[in-house]
């Protein structure tokens, strides 16, 4: 079982670090991913919210899955707090060939368990809510 309460996640194409300590979520992505054509390669960075149910080292096993080949990493950090903290993850590349799915998911004991999944699919990229914009703007 997994020894920290996973509270959200937030997929983003950047997250920077301000001089005051908080995240910045660059290009959070709210919706489905959509790319102007197929094959696509997708660099996304995750923000986790966790709420930590002990002090000490932590060690945490992500699985990136898109249609390429899964990429597998391991986050270790101190635990100095049991109150709701932010985990960053930095952007990683996804290979998808045609429309699908992204997922990132953390090692439960010997289990995969899905966090985050994002449908990936082909269209309009460009203004506000995915339609081009005008040529006189």
């Amino acid at each position: 079982m997994l020894e920290d309460e996973i509270l959200a996640v937030v997929v983003c194409d950047d997250i920077r670090k301000e001089i005051t300590n908080k995240d910045i979520l660059i290009g959070v992505y709210a919706a489905d991913i959509v790319v102007s054509f197929f094959p696509a390669a997708i660099a996304l960075a995750f923000w986790i919210e966790m709420n930590p149910k002990k002090i000490g080292h932590r060690e945490l096993s992500f699985r990136l899955v898109s249609q390429g080949n899964p990429i597998e990493f391991t986050v270790g950090m101190e635990i100095s707090i049991t109150e709701s903290l932010g985990l960053p993850l930095p952007a990683l590349p996804a290979f998808m060939q045609s429309p699908g799915e992204i997922r990132l998911e953390v090692k439960d004991g010997k289990e995969w368990r899905l966090l985050k999944s994002k449908k990936v699919k082909l269209g309009l990229v460009g203004g506000p809510f995915g339609t081009p914009p005008s040529a006189g703007s």
